[in-house]
């Protein structure tokens, strides 16, 4: 494994525990006169989460190489059946692939 990949996965584990500290907080909205609270609730994420999430340090480093085809990819990119202890990496289109009819 290489230094990119560990670093990538600790990132990974970081934005891990900081989705632990995401609130769910209820919604509510006026209904014919009554205040009615919406199923889903709103949730509430921590900034240094988004920052991960949605930023370029986890998702603009392509440092998974496909076993299959050889692209590298993201780890958003990766298959959930990617092995990180033996570096085998398999993409999501690779997989949806093999998988063919049954995905």
């Amino acid at each position: 494994m290489t230094k990119e990949i560990m670093k990538v996965l600790e990132l990974v584990e970081e934005m891990r525990m900081e989705e632990k500290k995401t609130k769910r907080v209820p919604h509510y909205y006026m209904r014919k006169g009554q205040l009615v609270e919406r199923s889903y609730p709103d949730y509430i994420q921590t900034e240094r989460y988004k920052e991960l999430f949605f930023g370029d340090a986890i998702r603009g480093q392509k440092v998974f190489k496909c076993c299959e085809c050889g692209c590298m990819v993201d780890y958003f990119s990766l298959s959930y059946e990617s092995d990180y202890e033996e570096d085998d990496y398999l993409c999501e289109s690779c997989y949806e692939d093999d998988m063919g009819e049954d995905l």
